[in-house]
């Protein structure tokens, strides 16, 4: 059922656990926290995370794009300063763009 999948590279944890760290890596939370929510080991929850990341740069290197297009990676912080002075409280995102 799990063949050629995240949680049969991790067979000894329980699926509803590996997910739960996949939709943490996916909310963009610290190890840290991922690994408090879990009650998994920072190897455990880093391994997942970079297996994340590497999922999604492979996939991005096997779309077909027309010719010329571009991808942009960008950053953005959603938020407010108050009375628009000091540091801002931001949400930060980042974007895959394709154009």
């Amino acid at each position: 059922m799990f063949h050629d999948t995240i949680f049969e590279l991790h067979p000894k944890i329980q699926p509803q656990k590996i997910l739960t760290i996949v939709i943490k890596w996916a909310e963009n939370v610290t190890v840290t926290d991922a690994v408090q929510t879990t009650a998994t080991s920072e190897t455990t929850v880093t391994k997942i995370f970079h297996e994340c990341l590497d999922s999604c740069s492979n996939f991005v290197q096997y779309i077909e794009f027309d010719k010329g297009s571009t991808i942009e990676v960008d950053e953005v912080a959603n938020g407010k300063r108050k009375y628009n002075v000091g540091r801002s409280k931001a949400d930060t995102r980042w974007f895959l763009t394709i154009k």
